[in-house]
């Protein structure tokens, strides 16, 4: 929903079902590490190791429930795929960050993450 609000044009209203489908479906592709609070999955982190010109480990995604952000938990789960990435020799870890998620901006920098590039983009569909 977070994501729908900040890009409507790219992130589509779904219903609950459709949104753990399309979820499920994707992380296929990844490994996912999951957070436990009381037993209770409240966050996940879905990587990949990329060897293309250097080693890398992506995160393609990092979500913690809103009621279990700003207590250390994305720090942890970060702290635990670098970790992942120094045991498989990984050169550095990447990650991407849409512009309307500030916080999570602000965690990646907290982190020691420095930005790499910027990616502009100009839309082509005609709004009126």
């Amino acid at each position: 929903m977070f994501h729908q609000k900040g890009r409507p044009d790219v992130f589509k209203s779904k219903d609950e079902k459709q949104l753990k489908n399309d979820l499920f479906a994707n992380l296929e592709k990844f490994i996912t590490l999951v957070i436990l609070v009381d037993e209770k999955v409240v966050g996940y982190l879905a990587y990949t190791i990329k060897d293309k010109h250097t080693k890398k480990l992506y995160v393609d995604q990092l979500v913690i429930l809103e009621k279990y952000r700003n207590q250390g938990l994305g720090k942890k789960m970060m702290d635990e795929v670098k970790n992942i990435a120094l045991k498989d020799n990984c050169d550095s870890l990447e990650l991407d960050c849409w512009t309307f998620n500030e916080n999570a901006m602000a965690m990646y920098e907290h982190l020691g993450f420095k930005r790499q590039r910027i990616i502009y983009e100009k839309s082509l569909i005609n709004k009126g």
